[in-house]
């Protein structure tokens, strides 16, 4: 019996990352701004890094941009910092290239959180794959944008949310509710990525 749940599990989650590529969701991070280090799930990892060994692993912050264009690499960084220092929930359009020196544009919401004292801690965020709308349209140049609170609708901070509740719920070591967050986030990460299509279509007009 053990033998067989350990098959539908592993069946269910690779229908769910499936899903979520189909979706436009292509992964997730977390920040550790007191130690100065990103973690990336596998996708994440495979995305910016090049190496899904990396998934759960603390990468620091050169590295973690190992994959992002060379042209939008350094403002990036540049904007992050001021992104990190308003707190907050933060958007940023920008490319990376495949190894087959193809390009991916990618659009990263996120949200900085504060300790007590004030200070940033921590960030955490979701990855949508955003080439197709993006080719639709003028490609433009990326950018990094902090929306005021009015701005964000339901479903950013759903996703601001059930982020948050995932990573609680894997430190707390609750593998069994994690899962169903992972559903959870899949069917709003979809939603989100939706959204987004909506969003960029409304631009072309």
């Amino acid at each position: 019996m053990a033998k067989r749940s350990a098959v539908r599990n592993l069946t269910r989650a690779n229908e769910l990352r499936t899903s979520l590529a189909a979706s436009g969701v292509v992964g997730t991070w977390e920040w550790d701004l007191v130690n100065r280090c990103i973690y990336y799930d596998a996708d994440a990892a495979d995305l910016l890094v090049g190496d899904r060994s990396l998934a759960g692993q603390p990468i620091d912050g050169i590295t973690g941009l190992t994959n992002v264009h060379p042209d939008d690499r350094e403002w990036m960084m540049r904007d992050l910092v001021k992104a990190v220092e308003c707190g907050g929930l933060f958007l940023v359009e920008y490319r990376v290239v495949n190894p087959d020196r193809s390009v991916r544009w990618l659009l990263c919401r996120g949200r900085i959180y504060r300790g007590e004292g004030g200070q940033a801690v921590r960030g955490r965020g979701i990855i949508i794959d955003i080439t197709e709308s993006r080719e639709a349209s003028d490609p433009g140049e990326g950018y990094v944008a902090q929306p005021s609170l009015h701005e964000e609708n339901a479903i950013v901070q759903a996703t601001d949310r059930c982020l948050e509740a995932r990573a609680a719920l894997e430190q707390h070591g609750a593998v069994h509710l994690v899962r169903k967050m992972d559903e959870l986030l899949l069917a709003v990460g979809f939603e989100l990525a939706r959204s987004e299509d909506r969003e960029q279509a409304s631009r072309l007009h």
